[in-house]
């Protein structure tokens, strides 16, 4: 940067002084007057008489012998000139507007080098400036929070109704952990329990897919730290009557407790961990098991 700076303000130094250059020279031949035949006679005149008298025989023959030199060293001149009598009569060969016409093509040529030059720098500053955000989102992203479901618990199991009317209301808590190294900031999140048909004797395991709504319900309680459990912030209810019970503990179906959390850290990505676990029970339709659902998918993360 500090070479272009003084390219540059070199380069506009040279194109004004060209410019200043070129018109001088312009007004100075254009304003001179040029003088008549008679003029030039009489000062061809005049510089005769001034070495007329003593003198005349030595400038005579220091003339003779002048002109034989000049000859001499023209001739061998002539013969090889050098590049800078080249260039030096092809300048004063030139009329003076011509000369000028020159010197604002050369400066014409320095400004268009600049230009040139100013767009090529504005794209490499261009290029550094997204570079240096790439490798500022890419550091946030190293930093990111990563939350996963370590646990699903049942809390509490209500019975509502008499007879063959009664309903099961379970209800269970999403534990989350932060395993990453910055702050999760929980954006939103859908959660839900209910009695899905499996087919364990299958295989492979036949288990539901599942998709989710772009958007979902919001925790006043967002943040989780680094390394922090987040206990009680998720839950989530199933309500089942006497055939669901029936259908679990008969291993027709089992409740299904599955949802997706999106959170993010520092950085604008947004992140996402989706959970699925199942859960039997037993005689007396109560929770006696918790676990991870078989396939894959159904508990991943970005």
């Amino acid at each position: 940067m500090k070479l272009l700076k003084r390219l540059s303000a070199s380069i506009l130094i040279v194109s004004a002084l060209l410019l200043l250059i070129g018109r001088n020279a312009s007004e100075q031949n254009l304003g001179r007057p040029s003088q008549s035949l008679t003029q030039q006679g009489n000062n061809a005149a005049d510089e005769h008489q001034t070495y007329s008298g003593q003198w005349t025989g030595t400038w005579m023959t220091n003339t003779a012998h002048g002109d034989s030199s000049t000859k001499e060293s023209g001739e061998d001149s002539n013969q090889n000139p050098s590049p800078l009598w080249k260039i030096w009569e092809w300048i004063t060969s030139i009329s003076a507007q011509g000369f000028f016409n020159f010197i604002i093509a050369v400066a014409t040529g320095f400004i268009a080098c600049f230009n040139w030059q100013l767009v090529g720098v504005t794209d490499e500053m261009k290029t550094a400036a997204k570079a240096a955000a790439d490798a500022a989102e890419a550091a946030l992203h190293i930093n990111r929070p990563f939350l996963l479901v370590t646990e699903v618990k049942s809390i509490s199991l209500t019975r509502d109704g008499r007879g063959d009317e009664i309903l099961y209301i379970y209800e269970f808590e999403v534990c989350l952990r932060n395993f990453g190294v910055g702050p999760a900031d929980i954006v939103d999140y859908i959660a839900g329990a209910a009695v899905r048909n499996v087919s364990i004797p299958v295989q492979p395991v036949v288990e539901p897919q599942v998709c989710y709504a772009p958007t979902g319900r919001r925790l006043s309680e967002s943040l989780v730290a680094p390394g922090e459990t987040a206990k009680g912030r998720i839950k989530v209810r199933a309500t089942l009557n006497r055939a669901h019970c029936d259908a679990v503990r008969n291993g027709e179906g089992r409740i299904g407790i599955d949802g997706i959390i999106r959170y993010r850290g520092a950085s604008k990505q947004m992140y996402w961990t989706r959970f699925f676990w199942w859960c039997f029970l037993d005689a007396a339709d109560s929770p006696i098991n918790i676990q991870w659902a078989i396939r894959i998918d159904l508990n991943d993360h970005n």
